[in-house]
């Protein structure tokens, strides 16, 4: 289940970044947003909000950075924690690959992020022609995780919170 969210996280970076940051500074700045869901919606201070039963998204531009803020109910939570340092093993690797594209993530080791202990992987991600770096700090089972990415001068930082 965790590499499902990492994959779903990694296509949602994918998405904002091909789509610009310039277009979705233009959606919040014009404060439309074309959907039938009724549970979408653009606040004053220029946020794009989304929620369904069990998840709410923020997504705004500040500071030239898409930032996003996913809180959720979807992710199982761990109910067999162990120490960090069990399971978040220094040069451990992930590997995904389909047709023209794949991943590649090397844990680096347990570090301080945002005043947290969290894991910390450096993934690269190839998707067709573009190739795209991007960090993660993530708990136990993905239940708070940061992911950092940086594709064509767009930078996005995704915050999901279970």
């Amino acid at each position: 289940m965790r590499y499902k969210v990492l994959i779903v996280l990694m296509l949602v970076t994918v998405f904002l970044t091909a789509c610009g940051s310039e277009s979705v500074q233009d959606i919040m700045e014009d404060k439309t947003v074309e959907s039938d869901d009724k549970n979408v919606e653009v606040k004053d201070d220029g946020t794009v909000h989304a929620e369904d039963e069990k998840t709410s998204v923020d997504l705004k531009v500040e500071d030239d950075t898409v930032k996003t803020e996913v809180k959720t109910e979807a992710i199982p939570k761990v109910t067999n924690k162990v120490a960090i340092a069990e399971w978040c093993v220094k040069g451990q690797k992930y590997e995904f690959s389909g047709d023209n594209s794949g991943s590649s993530t090397v844990i680096q080791g347990v570090e301080t992020y945002k005043g947290s202990e969290f894991c910390k992987g450096i993934s690269s991600t190839k998707a067709g022609p573009m190739e795209i770096e991007t960090t993660y700090y993530f708990t136990q089972g993905g239940e708070e995780m940061w992911v950092i990415s940086d594709v064509a001068g767009t930078k996005t930082e995704t915050h999901v919170t279970n």
